[in-house]
């Protein structure tokens, strides 16, 4: 606690030198961590402490039993490609407004460009933060977890530029349909005079016709979100998405035909997200993926200064658009108000939308 730079390094060296062993400390008390009262005693400091250090050993260890069997069985693979011939792809062209990276080709077979690191010169905390993140690539490239690697490397470049991820790729992953079905709810909640207002929309009320007839509404999009916690699994995806929300945009057509509303409209949906490791209110998160790179006390605010010092560089995450066709019914009482709704999301083939 005098000295947190120096217990830090401290740490790391241990952290290598007992491969794997964890590191005995008092719970809560991690290196660098804010003293939460000046005047706190021992007791009030382990009540208020936001870690388990059980659930955090816990995690470790089994993040850890999934990468050696991961890993063992990329190299059975790695030995059996060897046998094969090498078959030699035509390069694709770069996209000149996003990054040229290997995850957004079909096939990984081309190398993407080299580019010069954008890094000044760190302190040594800082250095080796970026020495721990460097190891975590390196051992999720040697796993077959190519994507999150790529990204991890083209965050430690520093250059900033955008990054297309495959939206193929990205909609299987869990929290990202969850983010889908959540902007899809949030628009049939509007239709039905439910959820937030919309500052740009206000409610439905303010559109919908006073008899029969037909207005459009353009432009209209709702976001969500699922759940990203992805520290909790170290995996290809779970490393790389981490805080994907989906957007959905389009317009909407109400048709009144007596007390009944015909609802119809095309939505596009796209994923997007800022690639960096800052969180609200859980900086001093502990990260299971330092272990990786033999840090067992890397925290998501020691990436954030390191990132803030030009250690690396945030840049945006987007995918290309998907189109969904919606329809449903407003069922309205003789007042207008809405007593009864029905919907239906319909997928457009990739085909179809290209004839639109």
């Amino acid at each position: 606690q005098t000295n947190p730079a120096q217990a830090q390094s401290l740490q790391r060296e241990l952290a290598g030198a007992l491969g794997g062993e964890t590191i005995p400390m008092r719970r809560a008390l991690l290196v660098g961590e804010e003293v939460l009262k000046q005047n706190a005693n021992s007791r009030s400091l382990l009540e208020k402490a936001p870690y388990d250090f059980e659930q955090m050993r816990k995690s470790y260890w089994q993040s850890m039993e999934t990468y050696k069997a991961e890993f063992a069985q990329k190299n059975q693979e790695a030995l059996q490609k060897e046998k094969e011939p090498v078959q030699k792809e035509e390069p694709r062209p770069s996209n000149e407004n996003t990054a040229s990276l290997p995850f957004e080709r079909a096939s990984d077979a081309t190398p993407a460009p080299v580019r010069q690191d954008n890094v000044p010169k760190l302190s040594p905390e800082h250095q080796a933060t970026r020495e721990t993140l460097e190891k975590v690539r390196d051992r999720g490239k040697m796993a077959g977890w190519n994507h999150s690697a790529d990204l991890l490397d083209h965050y430690l470049k520093g250059c900033g530029e955008p990054v297309n991820l495959d939206k193929d790729w990205v909609r299987q992953h869990p929290p990202v349909k969850e983010g889908e079905a959540k902007s899809q709810k949030h628009f049939e909640e509007w239709l039905v005079g439910q959820g937030p207002k919309d500052n740009s929309f206000g409610k439905i009320w303010d559109h919908l016709p006073k008899g029969d007839g037909a207005v459009t509404i353009k432009g209209m999009y709702w976001d969500g979100a699922g759940d990203s916690s992805s520290w909790q699994e170290l995996g290809d995806k779970g490393n790389s998405l981490g805080g994907l929300s989906v957007r959905g945009m389009g317009d909407l057509k109400l048709e009144r035909k007596g007390n009944e509303v015909i609802v119809t409209g095309t939505i596009n949906q796209y994923a997007e997200d800022k690639y960096d490791f800052e969180k609200n209110n859980k900086n001093h998160e502990w990260l299971p993926q330092g272990a990786l790179g033999g840090d067992f006390t890397m925290t998501r605010q020691q990436i954030t200064d390191m990132e803030k010092v030009g250690g690396a560089k945030a840049f945006k995450i987007t995918t290309d658009s998907w189109t969904k066709d919606l329809e449903g019914r407003l069922k309205l009482d003789d007042s207008g108000n809405i007593i009864g709704s029905q919907f239906e999301w319909k997928e457009v083939p990739a085909s179809d939308k290209v004839r639109r």
